[in-house]
């Protein structure tokens, strides 16, 4: 770890993020005169962007003509040419620094951001220092002059988005007092990138925030970022020959607290001295543990203070005490697991054993136990740089042979599953595909479901290990008829049948009577009592199950023949009136005839009948749904009208002595 030392951290470049500006920019190519401080160094014509020109000139920042980026800082930055494509074109930016001091290390930064507008991306930027050199060179090619800082191994720089910071270090051979930026490398040497987004054929950068610092007063390295309470250390430190000490000079190790604040910091160590060497130091035994602890080096003539350094220290506040745990016994094939803990902070644990080497963790787990792994392990725990060791054994146990399960599956639902098992073991257990436990290697599981198919897991156990064997159980499912029969009346016909859908099941039927039949469906005309009873099928379906079910039949009696007894003839306008009668008990009855005759009843009475009530008119007998109907045929004779007086002369006789002619009339009318 190297940390610096700095004092006033003065930049040497005025005006390096090129805030401050003798005049808007009012148009681009404007640069000298503008930025203060600043100029073009050739014929080339850098840009000068500022937040206060207008949008329409194109020198605004964040929009202008060549894209879209705010400053890095503040509002203003500059834009250079670094490759135009076959052309030998640069531009160059220069200034006046601070002097340089011979012999001193300086870091140079800034920061770039590649143009939205820019076709290609290259690597040819650097940063030259000269003294007593031309205020400017008349040409618009590359400058013939090495670069002391060269930004070249960065690569291209395609960076759109955002800045890229560029960073580098030299020794000044020379007081230098004036700084030049572009690009230092030829066609030949320069590394380009294709930017197919840009519509410009060059690559032009966004330049900001220049600064030149001087190096590290004393640098120093720390070899050991974790330490313990009570240990000693050496810090070699180097002193920049740029900054005279003098023979007072005492160079002090200061430790922060645990949080990295320097509000109270701990002398640790320290060194008089005005020129390189080392300070042997030691950490204070009453250190709390923590992983924020910095350092820094505080001289005392001149005063200087370092930076804080950028990388924490972890110390421990005293040594670790390890409880140890690790599963043991553990079966063959099975996991275990290895894990440390310690009351107070523990930043690391390194396990070895027989299957470990150097694993870092404060609980491993090692999946599938291998005999191999069985002996001795040990651990060594830290609190940062604090320091303990532990140790423990790991048994391995040999797991039986796997057994060998086996079944009569497949098997129908309702029959009788039969488990069995075959190996070495003191106990055994099956689980079926439910969950359910059995506590024996050979189980019968009788009324076995369709639910119950799966997977059954036999194991066994011997010495508290355990192996297992998987089989698949197959129940299959029994046929289920669904009888369904019609109960006729006496005389029709009877319908017995299954609504199972297997269309390449078997049935067997059988019946009263001696009855039997293989068809899937029953049918007997002309049925009699005979006939009644209990029919019972055996369904084989497709899948060799047999389903048996049976239905009762009921074959219902019929009504006699019914007697019809009334007038059926009659003259219109008289009443009819019909009576059925029958010798079965029971019997309801129910008549219909012409006209929409739809009586209820044994006796009929219609009165006033007309001609149109002729016809036949039924009666049916109702026995439990079984009708009989019979009918007869009523006829109303049409009464006639009266006709005129006429007639026929039959006879003459002689009354009173005079011959009289007697007309007889005849009146035709209804007869009764």
């Amino acid at each position: 770890m190297t940390i610096a030392i700095y004092g006033s951290a003065q930049n040497f470049v005025p005006n390096g993020g090129f805030e401050n500006y003798s005049s808007c920019p009012t148009a681009t190519s404007l640069f000298g005169g503008y930025c203060t401080g600043w100029a073009s160094y050739t014929n080339g014509t850098p840009d000068y962007y500022n937040s206060c020109a207008a949008s329409v000139t194109g020198a605004s920042t964040p929009v202008n003509i060549n894209g879209t980026q705010a400053p890095a800082n503040g509002n203003a930055y500059c834009g250079i040419v670094d490759y135009a494509g076959n052309i030998d074109f640069k531009e160059y930016i220069e200034r006046g620094i601070s002097s340089l001091q011979a012999g001193a290390t300086y870091t140079v930064s800034m920061y770039v951001s590649l143009a939205d507008n820019a076709g290609f991306a290259s690597n040819g930027l650097g940063v030259f220092f000269f003294k007593n050199g031309p205020a400017s060179i008349a040409t618009t090619n590359r400058l013939a002059a090495t670069p002391q800082v060269s930004f070249s191994a960065y690569g291209p720089l395609t960076n759109k988005s955002g800045w890229t910071k560029l960073e580098g270090s030299f020794v000044a051979d020379s007081a230098y007092d004036h700084v030049v930026i572009g690009g230092f490398k030829d066609n030949s040497s320069i590394q380009i990138t294709n930017m197919p987004s840009g519509t410009l054929g060059l690559s032009y950068y966004y330049i900001d925030s220049v600064t030149i610092r001087a190096a590290d007063t004393v640098s120093f390295v720390v070899t050991d970022t974790t330490l313990c309470a009570g240990d000693k250390v050496n810090i070699d430190y180097t002193v920049n020959a740029a900054v005279a000490f003098n023979s007072s000079n005492t160079f002090t190790l200061q430790l922060s607290d645990n949080l990295g604040a320097f509000t109270s910091p701990v002398n640790i160590g320290n060194a008089s001295a005005t020129s390189s060497g080392t300070i042997q130091a030691t950490i204070p035994v009453a250190t709390v543990t923590g992983g924020l602890y910095r350092m820094r080096i505080v001289s005392s003539s001149p005063y200087y203070v370092s930076a804080i350094s950028d990388v924490s220290i972890g110390i421990g506040g005293g040594k670790p005490q390890p409880n140890l745990h690790i599963t043991s016994p553990v079966c063959e094939g099975d996991t275990f697991t290895l894990s440390v803990t310690t009351p107070g902070t523990l930043t690391d644990a390194i396990w070895n054993g027989p299957d470990l080497s150097n694993s870092h963790a404060a609980s491993i787990t090692v999946f599938h136990a291998k005999t191999s792994a069985a002996g001795i392990y040990t651990v060594d725990v830290f609190n940062y740089g604090c320091e303990a060791h532990a140790s423990g054994n790991l048994q391995v146990i040999n797991k039986p042979a796997r057994p060998i399960g086996a079944s009569n599956s497949p098997v129908c639902s309702g029959s009788t599953l039969q488990l069995n098992g075959a190996g070495v073991g003191t106990s055994w257990v099956w689980k079926d595909a439910l969950g359910n436990i059995y506590s024996a290697k050979d189980t019968t599981i009788h009324d076995i479901l369709v639910a119950d198919s799966g997977l059954y897991i036999l194991t066994t156990f011997q010495n508290g290990c355990s192996a297992s064997d998987t089989i698949h159980v197959v129940v299959k499912a029994i046929p289920i008829p669904a009888l369904f029969a019609n109960n006729p009346c006496k005389g029709d016909t009877l319908f017995v049948t299954s609504q199972y859908k297997d269309s390449s099941a078997i049935y067997q039927w059988n019946g009263p009577a001696g009855f039997s039949s293989m068809q899937k469906r029953i049918i007997i005309p002309g049925v009699g009592q005979s006939s009644a009873g209990r029919y019972s099928v055996d369904i084989k379906g497709s899948n060799g199950c047999v389903g048996i079910d049976s239905i009762q039949v009921v074959v219902k009696d019929s009504p006699e023949s019914t007697t019809i007894t009334g007038n059926v003839i009659l003259c219109e306008q008289d009443t009819m009136a019909l009576k059925a009668a029958n010798t079965t008990p029971g019997v309801s009855y129910h008549w219909y005839g012409p006209q929409g005759v739809s009586i209820a009843g044994s006796t009929i009475f219609i009165p006033g009948v007309t001609n149109g009530a002729s016809g036949i008119y039924y009666v049916e007998a109702n026995l439990d749904n079984c009708i009989r109907k019979d009918s007869t045929i009523v006829t109303v004779n049409r009464t006639p009208t009266r006709p005129a007086v006429s007639g026929d002369v039959i006879r003459s006789q002689v009354k009173g002595g005079i011959r009289q002619f007697v007309r007889i009339f005849k009146l035709i009318r209804c007869c009764r």
